[in-house]
C-alpha cells in the first residue's frame, strides 16, 4: 500500500521536476505494459474508490501528554533502556582496549611483528569510522532496536570467529568487522537516549554515555592483562567480549523496546488496521523509500565536503581526533612503560589504568554541576542555544591535560620515582579527555544544527581514522624516543592546542558568520536598516516617499487636493512625518515606516544558515507540525494553497529527492515557523534562506510555473510580516511580474486550479498594493486589474480580504478622487462584515489610509461615521492584542496600532482621545511581546507623538489662559450688558463648532441658551 502511494506521488511530481527516480520508471514501465482502461486489482473488482483526504487515515501521536511517546515513559522505563543501551556502549569500547595487552602474544603464536599484532586494536578502532555510515541511516528508518541488536550481535560473532582464527590475516579482518559492528552503539545509543529524553534531561544522559565510552578501554587492560597471563591465555581477551556481545544481544532481543517515535507509529497504525478493518489507516514511517544516492550524500560525500570547506569542522575535529587518538595509545604506552620501566606484570600494569578511570568520573561530575550554569545561560536568552558556551569545560580541561601529560612523561621514564606518580598523572589525563572531547562535540552539534548528522559523520570519519594510527606509531615512539621525549612531544602538541576552545569560544561567532553555508544575519537576505532610516542601498527617502512640506512646492502648486493626487496620498510614512511638522517642526519624527511590522526577531548571534535540502532541515513529523500551524493561522485568510495537494507532496517528499515543489515546503514551514515562535531559531532561518534559494533560481529560466508562483507568494508573505520595507517591495513587484509573465491571470476555460490561482493572484495584489501605497512607490497593476473572486469555503475567511480589494485599488494615485468619494470610499469598507482577526484589521488598515485623505484635506466626517469607525478601531485593537497573544504576527499587529495613534493624535477629539490609552496600550504589549528594534522604535516614536501633542496643548492652554485674564469681565454697574444670540447666530456656532476639531464631542448648548446671557456675574465668573 505505501510503495503504490509513494509510486503515485513519483509520477505526480515528475512532470515538474524533468527527472524522474528509478521507481517512478518501473512504474512508467508497468502503466506501458497494462494500461489504465485494461488494468484492474484482480478478481475482475474495479478499482476502489480514492480516499477523500489521505490526511484524515494518517496515525499520529495523541499530543504532548500521549502516555505511548516515549518523552512520557516511566522513569524507571527509561532507566532500563538507558542502562541496556550504556552498557552495549561498554561492551563496544571494552572490546576495543581488551586486546591491546594480548596483542604480543598473539604476534607470537603466529610468528609475526607486534606491530602486525597490533592492527587488531587497530583495525577494530578503523571499524568504528565505516560503521555509522551503515547504522546511522538505518536508524531513523527501521528504528533504534534492531540495528543495535544486529550490531551487537554481529560484533560478537566476529570476535568469537577472532578468537578461534587460525592466522593473523583472520584474526585483524574479523577484529574489523567487529568493530564495525560495535560502531551501532557508538552512532545508535545517542539517538536511543534523545528518544526518551527531553531538553532538561538529554544532557546528563548524554554525559554517562560518554563515560561509558571512554572509561570502557581503560578499565580493559588491566582485564586483558590478568587474562593475558592466566592460563587462559590472549584469545580469552576475544572470548570475554564476545560473551559480554551474545548476552548484551540477548537482552535486547527480549527486554529492548523500540524508542522512534515514527516506528512506535508504525506498529500502531498496524494495530489499528486489524482492529477496525480500516486499511488505509498508515504511518508516515510505512511511506519512507530508501534512496541509496541521497543516504550516500547525506552519510559520505557531504561530511568529506564539510571537512575540507568548514574551519570550524576541521579544526575542532583535528583536535578531537588527537585526543581521541590519544586514548588509543594509551592503550600501548602504559604497558610499555609499567612492564618495562617498572617490571610489573600485564595484570598489574593494566591496574595503573585506574587513575585515567577517576579522573573521567571526576570529569563527569564536573561537567554534570557546570550544565545549572548552561541551562540558566539557556533561559535567560529564551532558550536560543548559543554553540560558544559549550566550550566552558574544554577551556579548563585544556591545561589539565597538558600538565597531565607532562606529569606522567617525566615521572615514568626511570624506577627511581614510584609508579604511583604516574598513576596520579593519569586522573589529570582522564580529566582533561572528558572535559575537552564532550563539550567540544556538543559544540559542534550546536553550531551545526540542522546538518547535525553530516557534521558527527565527518567527526567520527577523522577521529577514528586518526585514532586508528595511533597504537600503531605509540610503541615504537616511546621506545626510540624515550619515555619522557615521547611525552613531552604529545604534550607540546597538546600545549599548541591549548588555545582552540578559548578562541572558539571569543571568535566562534565570526567565523560561523562568514561560513559558506550562510550567513545568520542575512537570513532574509538583505541588511537591517539603521535607526530612523531605510536601508542605504534604497532611494533617498524623501525623494521616494516626497517630504510633504516641499512636495506641492515642487509641483509648483500648495493646493491640498494636488497633495492628494500624488504618490505620497496613501502612505503611513508621509502622514505622521506631516502631522510630527505641523505640531513641532523641531522634533518631528523623522520619515520611518514605524511599526510597519514587528521587524526580524531575536535569535542566535551568527548561526550559520545555508540553502540545504529540507529534508535535511526539519524531520517528517517537525514538517508536519509545521505546516499544520500554517494551515490553521495564515491559510484561513491566505488560502492560496490546496491543502490536499500540500500533504501529498509533503508525504512524498522525506526521504526523497528534491523537487520544485521545495520551495512551497519550506515556505508554508517558514510560515509555521514564524506563527509558533516568539524568537527566530535556527531551523526557521535554513527554511527562510531554502525558500529565497529556490524562488530566486526559477526567475528567468522559463515560464514560471504555479510552484515557483506559490513559492515567490510565501516569500513575500513572510517577509511583510519580518524584514524591511524595501527590499519586501522589490519581492513583491517580481511577484506581481512572474504572474503576469505567467499569465496566471487570464481566465482561462474551465482550468482545474482556477479558484487556487484567484487566491494567489488575490493575495499578490493584496501584498503589492499596501506595500506601494505604504512606501509611496509605484505599484504593478495587470491590463485587467480586476480578477474574478474565488468561491468561498467552509472556514475559510480569504474572500473576505479580497473583497476589499476593489475599494483598495480606487485608491491608486491615477485615479482622481473627489472628498465626497473618499467619504463615500469610507462608508463602503465600514459596511463590510469581517468576522476574522486578520480580515478584521486588513478592513481597519483601509480605514485608516481613507481617514488619512480626509485629515489631509481637513475634511471631517459625520458623527454616526465617527461611532462606526471608533467602533472598528476599538475591535481592531482587540484583534491585535488576540493575534498577539496566540503568536500570529500578521503585519497589521504592529502596523494598525501604531497608524491608529498617529489618526487619534490629528483627530483630536473627545471621543478619538479616550481611544488613544488602549492603542497605546495594545502598540506596548505588541512591543513587548516581539521585543525587536523595529517594535521598539514604533512604540518610542508613538511616545514622542504624543509628548509634542501634550507639550503643544500645555502651551495653548497657557496662551488661551492668559487670553482670559486680559479680558476678565468686570463687575459692577460697568459691566457690558450681554447680548442674547439669535437664531442665525446659533446656527452658525454649530457650524463653527462642526468644522472645529477641539471642540467636537463638547455640549455647547447650554451656552447657546438665552437664559445663558442673565446669569449672575458670578455664575460667569465661576464659568470662566
Amino acid at each position: 500500500m505505501s510503495h503504490s502511494r509513494s509510486s503515485e506521488s513519483s509520477i505526480q511530481s515528475s512532470p515538474t521536476d524533468g527527472i524522474l527516480d528509478d521507481n517512478a520508471f518501473n512504474t512508467i514501465e508497468v502503466f506501458e505494459k497494462y494500461p489504465m482502461t485494461s488494468i484492474s486489482i484482480g478478481g475482475g473488482k474495479p478499482f476502489p474508490p480514492s480516499l477523500p483526504d489521505s490526511d484524515h487515515y494518517v496515525v499520529a501521536c495523541e499530543g504532548p501528554d500521549d502516555p505511548d511517546h516515549p518523552y512520557n515513559w516511566s522513569l524507571r522505563t527509561k532507566l532500563c533502556i538507558s542502562i541496556m543501551g550504556c552498557f552495549g556502549t561498554f561492551t563496544a569500547s571494552f572490546s576495543s582496549g581488551i586486546f591491546a595487552p594480548g596483542s604480543s602474544s598473539a604476534a607470537k603464536t603466529f610468528g609475526v611483528s607486534n606491530e602486525v599484532g597490533i592492527l587488531g586494536t587497530t583495525l577494530y578502532v578503523l571499524g568504528f569510522a565505516f560503521g555509522p555510515l551503515i547504522w546511522a541511516p538505518a536508524s531513523e528508518l527501521i528504528g533504534r532496536r534492531w540495528p543495535l541488536t544486529i550490531g551487537t550481535l554481529g560484533g560478537a560473532i566476529f570476535t568469537v570467529s577472532s578468537a578461534v582464527g587460525k592466522d593473523i590475516q583472520t584474526v585483524i579482518i574479523c577484529r574489523f568487522f567487529a568493530g564495525m559492528f560495535g560502531a551501532s552503539q557508538l552512532s545508535v545509543v545517542p539517538a536511543l537516549l534523545s528518544d526518551i529524553y527531553d531538553n532538561t534531561q538529554r544532557g546528563a544522559a548524554i554525559t554517562v554515555y560518554s563515560l561509558a565510552v571512554f572509561c570502557s578501554p581503560f578499565i580493559a587492560p588491566f582485564c586483558g592483562g590478568f587474562i593475558e597471563t592466566s592460563p587462559l591465555g590472549w584469545r580469552w581477551t576475544l572470548y570475554i567480549p564476545a560473551i559480554m556481545g551474545f548476552t548484551c544481544s540477548a537482552i535486547f532481543i527480549v527486554f529492548l523496546r523500540e524508542t522512534h517515535a515514527p516506528c512506535l507509529l508504525v506498529v500502531k497504525a498496524s494495530a489499528l488496521r486489524h482492529q477496525t478493518g480500516i486499511w488505509a489507516l498508515l504511518a508516515k514511517q510505512e511511506e519512507v523509500e530508501v534512496d541509496l544516492k541521497q543516504l550516500a550524500r547525506k552519510y559520505f560525500t557531504r561530511p568529506l565536503r564539510m571537512l575540507v570547506t568548514e574551519p570550524i569542522i576541521l579544526i575542532i575535529s583535528i583536535y578531537m581526533s588527537f585526543i581521541y587518538g590519544i586514548v588509543y595509545a594509551l592503550l600501548v604506552a602504559y604497558p610499555y612503560v609499567f612492564e618495562s620501566v617498572y617490571g610489573m606484570s600485564p595484570g598489574e600494569a593494566g591496574l595503573t589504568f585506574i587513575g585515567l578511570v577517576i579522573g573521567q568520573v571526576c570529569a563527569c561530575t564536573f561537567i554534570v554541576a557546570g550544565n545549572s550554569a548552561y541551562v540558566r545561560k539557556l533561559i535567560a536568552n529564551k532558550n536560543v542555544p548559543v554553540p560558544e558556551w559549550r566550550l566552558s569545560s574544554a577551556i579548563v580541561g585544556a591545561p589539565v591535560f597538558v600538565v597531565g601529560i607532562f606529569w606522567f612523561s617525566w615521572t615514568a621514564f626511570t624506577s627511581s620515582i614510584h609508579w604511583m606518580a604516574p598513576t596520579a598523572a593519569g586522573m589529570l589525563i582522564g580529566f582533561g579527555i572528558l572535559c575537552i572531547f564532550l563539550p567540544c562535540f556538543n559544540y559542534l552539534v550546536d553550531a551545526y544544527l540542522p546538518l547535525a548528522a553530516s557534521t558527527v559523520a565527518a567527526n567520527i570519519m577523522l577521529r577514528s581514522t586518526i585514532a586508528a594510527a595511533f597504537p600503531l606509531v605509540s610503541r615504537q615512539m616511546f621506545h626510540n624516543l624515550g619515555v619522557q621525549w615521547a611525552g613531552t612531544l604529545l604534550g607540546c602538541l597538546a600545549t599548541v592546542m591549548i588555545p582552540i576552545p578559548l578562541l572558539f569560544r571569543t571568535y566562534g561567532p565570526r567565523l560561523r558568520a562568514r561560513s559558506r553555508l550562510g550567513l545568520w544575519d542575512y537570513v532574509c537576505h538583505y541588511p537591517r536598516p539603521r535607526r530612523a532610516r531605510p536601508p542605504a542601498s534604497t532611494p533617498d527617502p524623501p525623494a521616494a516617499l516626497g517630504d510633504t512640506r516641499d512636495s506641492a512646492a515642487r509641483a509648483g502648486n500648495t493646493d491640498a487636493g494636488s497633495f492628494t493626487k500624488s504618490l505620497e496620498a496613501n502612505s503611513g510614512a508621509a502622514f505622521v512625518r506631516k502631522i510630527g511638522l505641523k505640531v513641532d517642526p523641531a522634533n518631528a519624527p523623522k520619515l520611518n515606516l514605524f511599526g510597519w511590522n514587528i521587524g526580524m526577531r531575536k535569535g542566535p548571534s551568527a548561526a550559520t544558515v545555508s540553502a540545504i535540502p529540507i529534508v535535511d532541515i526539519l524531520s517528517f513529523s517537525h514538517a508536519k507540525t509545521l505546516a499544520d500551524i500554517y494551515f490553521a493561522k495564515v491559510d484561513p485568510c491566505y488560502g492560496f494553497i490546496d491543502a490536499s495537494v500540500f500533504f501529498r507532496r509533503m508525504d512524498a517528499r522525506w526521504p526523497a529527492s528534491s523537487t520544485s515543489y521545495d520551495g512551497v515546503l519550506a515556505g508554508v514551514m517558514a510560515l509555521g515557523s514564524l506563527f509558533s515562535e516568539r524568537s527566530i531559531n535556527i531551523t526557521e532561518a535554513h527554511l527562510v534562506e531554502l525558500t529565497r534559494s529556490l524562488a530566486e533560481t526559477s526567475v528567468g529560466n522559463s515560464i514560471p510555473s504555479i510552484d515557483s508562483v506559490t513559492t515567490w507568494a510565501l516569500r513575500v508573505v513572510y517577509m511583510r510580516m519580518t524584514a524591511p520595507p524595501y527590499p519586501t517591495w522589490i519581492a513583491s513587484s517580481t511577484l506581481m511580474h512572474l504572474i503576469e509573465a505567467s499569465k496566471f491571470h487570464q481566465e482561462t476555460p474551465n482550468p482545474s486550479d482556477a479558484d487556487t490561482r484567484r487566491r494567489l493572484i488575490g493575495v499578490a495584489q493584496h501584498q503589492n498594493i499596501w506595500i506601494s501605497y505604504d512606501l509611496g512607490l509605484s505599484r504593478v497593476s495587470f491590463p485587467q486589474d480586476t480578477v474574478a473572486l474565488p468561491s468561498t469555503r467552509p472556514g475559510d475567511f480569504t474572500v473576505e480580504l479580497l473583497r476589499l480589494l476593489p475599494l483598495t485599488t480606487s485608491l491608486g494615485p491615477e485615479n482622481n478622487r473627489h472628498d465626497q468619494e473618499i467619504e463615500d470610499l469610507l462608508l463602503q469598507t465600514l459596511g463590510c462584515t469581517h468576522t476574522q482577526p486578520p480580515s478584521t484589521l486588513a478592513q481597519c488598515n483601509l480605514v485608516l489610509c481613507l481617514l488619512r485623505r480626509l485629515r489631509m484635506t481637513n475634511l471631517t466626517t459625520s458623527p454616526a461615521t465617527m461611532d462606526r469607525i471608533v467602533g472598528l478601531l476599538k475591535r481592531s485593537l482587540a484583534a491585535a492584542r488576540r493575534m498577539t497573544t496566540t503568536c500570529s504576527p500578521w503585519q497589521h499587529v504592529a502596523n494598525v496600532p501604531f497608524q491608529m495613534i498617529s489618526i487619534l493624535l490629528e483627530m483630536d477629539t473627545s471621543a478619538s482621545l479616550e481611544l488613544l490609552p488602549e492603542a497605546m496600550q495594545t502598540l506596548k504589549f505588541v512591543a513587548s511581546t516581539y521585543d525587536t528594534e523595529t517594535m521598539r522604535e514604533a512604540y518610542g516614536t508613538a511616545c514622542l507623538l504624543i509628548l509634542l501633542y501634550e507639550r503643544r496643548r500645555r502651551a495653548d492652554t497657557r496662551l488661551l489662559s492668559g487670553l482670559l485674564e486680559d479680558h476678565h469681565q468686570p463687575s459692577g454697574p460697568q459691566s457690558l450688558p450681554a447680548a442674547v444670540p439669535s437664531s442665525e447666530e446659533v446656527n452658525w456656532l454649530e457650524g463653527l463648532v462642526a468644522d472645529v476639531p477641539t471642540l467636537q464631542g463638547l455640549d455647547f448648548g447650554q451656552f447657546l441658551q438665552a437664559d445663558m446671557a442673565r446669569l449672575p456675574e458670578n455664575v460667569w465668573d465661576e464659568q470662566i
